[in-house]
C-alpha cells in the first residue's frame, strides 16, 4: 500500500511553525487586529495608545522623565500591540506582575534592563485600565498578580499552549556559522551565548564543538517513559524556599491566603508542565524517535544542552529518558582493562 509520507525535513519546518513564538506572535496580532470584526480591540488599541501617551507626555520626577524619554519618537501603536500580544500568552494563568514584567520587558529594546523592567511595570499600570487584564492582589500584603482577560481563537489558544520552548530538532541541524546562528531553520538571529542581550560578542566560542554536539542523535527510553512517571521535584504542598527568600529579602512575610494562592499556583503550572512534556515526549516518539539538541555557551564557555521539556542536562527523570539513537551491544573486557 502506497503512503504518502514527509520527510524530517518537512516535520522540522511543521514543528518551528507551530511551536516556535516568533511565529506565533503573528498568529496572535491576526487574531486580535486582523479578525476584529466588531471594533472592539480597535477601540481598546486605541484607549491603550492614549494612556501610554498621556504617561509619556506627563510630567514626572526628573529621573523618570528621562528614562520614559526613550519612548519617545517609538511606534506607540505598535508597543501598545506588542504588550497585548505578550499579555495573551498568560491564557488562563494568574502570574505575578514581577514574572510579567521579566518576560515582556526585552520588548522595549532598552539597554539597561532595569530601567526596561521599571518602564514595563509603569506601561502595564496605566494599560490595566483598559480590562484587557487585571492587575491585583489576593491579601492586602501579597503580591501583585496577572490575569489575562483577552479572548482568543480556540486554535491560537493551542498553539499558545504549547510554544512555550521549541522541541529538539527532528532532522539534522543547520550548521552554525556564526555567533547569531540558529541550528532551527525557520529563524536565524539567535545568540549561541547565553544571556545574549548581555553577554553576546562576537568573538570565537568554538563553533565547530558546538556544531559536533549539535550533531548526536538521541532518542528517547519510551519503555522507561511507560513504566515511571514523571514527578515534581519538589513538594508542591510546600512553598519554595526562593519563593520565601525574596519575601525575607523585603522585610515581609506571607500571609495565609498568599500561601495557599501560592500554592495552588504551584500545582497549576506543575500540571501544565507536565501535559506539555508528554505532549512533546509522544511527538517525538511518533516522528521516529530520532532527535538532535541544539547547544549554547555561557560567557565562560561552558556548553549547555538547550530543551525545557527535553534536556539530558534536566532532572534525573529527564537524563534517564535519554538514549543514543545509534547503539551498540558492546561485548568483552577491552584488554587495557582486564586484569593480569
Amino acid at each position: 500500500m502506497r503512503q504518502n509520507m514527509l520527510s524530517v525535513f518537512d516535520l522540522q519546518n511543521i514543528n518551528e511553525n507551530q511551536f516556535n513564538r516568533r511565529h506565533i506572535d503573528k498568529y496572535i496580532r491576526k487574531d486580535l487586529f486582523e479578525a476584529d470584526d466588531n471594533g472592539f480591540m480597535e477601540g481598546k488599541l486605541n484607549q491603550g495608545i492614549e494612556l501610554v501617551e498621556n504617561l509619556i507626555n506627563a510630567d514626572h520626577f526628573p529621573a523618570k522623565n528621562l528614562r520614559l524619554s526613550q519612548l519617545k519618537g517609538t511606534d506607540i501603536e505598535h508597543l501598545v500591540k506588542e504588550i497585548f500580544v505578550g499579555i495573551t500568552y498568560l491564557g488562563n494563568q494568574e502570574m505575578p506582575l514581577v514574572t510579567v514584567i521579566g518576560q515582556l520587558g526585552s520588548r522595549l529594546g532598552f539597554n539597561d534592563r532595569r530601567e526596561a523592567y521599571q518602564t514595563m511595570g509603569e506601561l502595564l499600570a496605566v494599560l490595566c485600565i483598559t480590562d484587557l487584564f487585571d492587575i491585583f492582589k489576593y491579601h492586602p500584603m501579597g503580591s501583585l498578580m496577572v490575569r489575562n482577560n483577552i479572548g482568543l481563537d480556540p486554535r491560537v489558544e493551542e498553539f499558545i499552549e504549547r510554544s512555550c520552548y521549541l522541541p529538539p530538532l527532528v532532522c539534522e541541524p543547520r550548521e552554525l556559522t556564526h555567533n547569531m546562528s540558529s541550528a532551527y531553520y525557520t529563524h536565524e538571529a539567535d545568540s549561541l551565548i547565553l544571556g545574549g542581550s548581555v553577554n553576546h560578542h562576537d568573538n570565537d566560542i568554538c563553533l565547530d564543538v558546538l556544531n559536533s554536539s549539535n550533531r548526536v542523535p538521541l532518542s528517547l527510553d519510551t519503555e522507561f517513559l511507560s513504566k515511571f512517571e514523571e514527578e515534581p521535584t519538589f513538594d508542591l504542598n510546600t512553598i519554595k524556599q526562593e519563593t520565601i527568600d525574596k519575601y525575607v529579602s523585603r522585610g515581609r512575610k506571607i500571609g495565609i491566603a498568599e500561601q495557599a494562592a501560592i500554592i495552588k499556583q504551584q500545582k497549576q503550572q506543575w500540571d501544565h508542565y507536565k501535559k506539555q512534556s508528554y505532549y512533546f515526549y509522544s511527538l517525538i516518539a511518533k516522528q521516529g524517535n530520532k532527535y538532535y539538541t541544539p547547544h549554547k555557551v555561557d560567557k565562560r564557555g561552558r556548553i549547555y544542552a538547550q530543551g525545557y521539556h527535553i534536556n539530558y542536562m534536566g532532572t534525573s527523570f529527564k537524563k534517564s529518558m535519554v538514549n543514543f539513537a545509534e547503539t551498540e551491544v558492546v561485548n568483552g573486557v577491552p584488554e587495557h582493562l582486564k586484569t593480569k
